[in-house]
């Protein structure tokens, strides 16, 4: 009996939960005939240390709210370095926070934290948080009040090391078309940094190195915010305020411009490698055809063709030739330059499958010249629907949003614009656009070839593999003319497409 007592002494109830909503709590707020109408958020804060917008919105009957952040910074994109330790601070954060992330989950809120966007600029953290809105503030004062205050231990660090470590030494074990699309943006971004690079740079990180990054990043911030849902502008108001509170004083510096290479009017880039798994037996291959830069008119043509030519490409490469399960089509668009790429992945011989490709290209334009109008008109109606489809939920409302501050562009209703564009569009748009930039005629014309060779096909090779430092570079039609130089080389020779400001 006295051991029952013991036991039942060392019991106790779990901790309050703070992010728990009652049902009292859980109220939709009115709309009104102004708020109904608006599509567009309105920027509430414009400071030289945030801008932050909002949008009250209850279209989805739910006592909920979104709310992104992006904590920018010049010193994640300054060198491999700065990324690496931007990577590091990521996991020691998540390690910290982890215990209340599970109560706010428990409590119905999502945070998501971030360190990487394919779609848009992310120089250093963004944080998604969705859920109640009376509770989800709470969620983010926590967080924010985390970040600023952090203190990094050697465990947790040692911890964060090691699983940054694990995954970048993972990823040479990735699909070799995978490796193919890094070559692809090493030729083309800028700042670009490999996983190797950044491996290096994590394995000579220590805790002072991460707690010296820590405070330069905090006191280097610029904060861009969106706020959608069942919250009051005041509130809103509010709350950006005291984020801004929270951080400051800041002196944020200019982040490092992002540009992508301009490549010229009838050149040929080829960069070959072998695939860092030396046991993989596929060889892969991106090929990219550069446009330039995005309009809605562009976008929207773009969007239409690789929808047809992805099932051209499905139909061709896979079904028909039986290159392999990986055969695809898509708009490659990076800080505001639009293109197109497709990549395969065989065990044939890398030069073989961009020979394939260039005949898809070929096949394609006979094809869609010989589409009769009511299969165009098919293809142009499926993607308007997708266009007109309305947002699923908050979050994925709040992301599209966002990506147009980010970017800079601030067009808010792109996808009505390009569903106005996609009404006129005609057969001659489309084969107008092709023979332009696709077509083997074209005096603009530009190929990008990001090349793997997986053990099949360097097995078959007769002679030793290129050092895969160094690019080809020729013109089309002139292929018995090349020139060999170095990556960087040939990148720092390129001009280049800066992402608007």
């Amino acid at each position: 009996m006295n051991g029952d007592a013991e036991s039942k002494d060392d019991l106790s109830l779990p901790p309050r939960n703070q992010y728990v909503t009652s049902p009292s709590q859980c109220k939709v707020l009115a709309s009104s005939p102004e708020t109904d109408n608006q599509d567009a958020p309105s920027l509430l804060i414009d400071t030289p240390l945030c801008q932050g917008w909002h949008l009250f919105d209850v279209s989805m009957g739910q006592p909920k709210t979104t709310i992104i952040i992006q904590l920018s910074s010049h010193l994640s994109e300054a060198s491999a370095q700065g990324a690496a330790l931007l990577r590091l601070f990521l996991e020691v954060l998540e390690l910290s926070f982890n215990k209340r992330r599970y109560m706010a989950e428990e409590g119905g809120l999502s945070i998501d934290i971030t360190n990487y966007s394919f779609s848009s600029p992310c120089s250093g953290l963004r944080i998604m948080l969705h859920g109640y809105s009376h509770k989800l503030p709470v969620l983010l004062r926590d967080v924010i009040q985390e970040i600023a205050s952090l203190i990094i231990d050697k465990d947790m660090f040692d911890m964060a090391k090691e699983k940054a470590v694990l995954d970048y030494r993972n990823r040479k074990f990735q699909q070799p078309y995978q490796h193919s699309l890094l070559s692809c943006h090493k030729v083309l971004e800028s700042p670009f940094f490999s996983y190797q690079e950044r491996l290096a740079a994590v394995e000579a990180s220590s805790v002072q190195d991460l707690e010296s990054f820590k405070q330069s990043f905090v006191s280097s911030l610029s904060i861009q915010a969106l706020i959608i849902g069942n919250i009051p502008s005041t509130d809103a108001t509010d709350l950006l305020s005291e984020v801004q509170e929270t951080l400051g004083p800041s002196k944020p510096q200019e982040l490092p411009k992002l540009s992508i290479s301009k490549l010229s009017p009838g050149m040929v880039v080829t960069h070959e490698r072998v695939c860092p798994d030396p046991d993989h037996v596929d060889s892969a291959v991106s090929l990219y055809l550069q446009v330039g830069p995005q309009t809605h008119e562009i976008d929207a043509e773009m969007e239409l063709l690789c929808q047809m030519l992805d099932k051209a490409a499905y139909t061709q490469l896979r079904t028909q030739e039986q290159l392999g399960y990986i055969a695809w089509a898509e708009v490659h668009s990076r800080w505001g330059v639009t293109g197109l790429r497709i990549a395969v992945q065989s065990v044939k011989d890398p030069e073989d499958l961009a020979d394939r490709i260039r005949g898809l290209l070929v096949s394609f334009r006979e094809q869609l010249s010989g589409m009769d109008e009511e299969e165009l008109a098919a293809h142009i109606n499926s993607l308007i629907l997708k266009k007109l489809e309305p947002d699923r939920n908050l979050e994925s409302k709040c992301a599209r949003l966002f990506h147009e501050i980010v970017t800079h562009r601030f067009v808010f209703d792109r996808r009505m614009r390009q569903v106005q564009h996609l009404r006129k569009v005609s057969k001659h748009t489309l084969l107008t656009l092709y023979d332009e930039w696709f077509a083997e005629t074209s005096v603009k014309r530009n190929e990008l070839v990001s090349a793997i060779i997986g053990k099949e096909a360097l097995s078959a090779r007769a002679s030793d593999q290129k050092e895969e430092k160094l690019v080809r570079v020729c013109k089309i039609g002139e292929e018995q003319d090349i020139q060999e130089m170095g990556v960087d080389e040939f990148v720092n020779g390129l001009d280049r497409y800066y992402e608007q400001a």
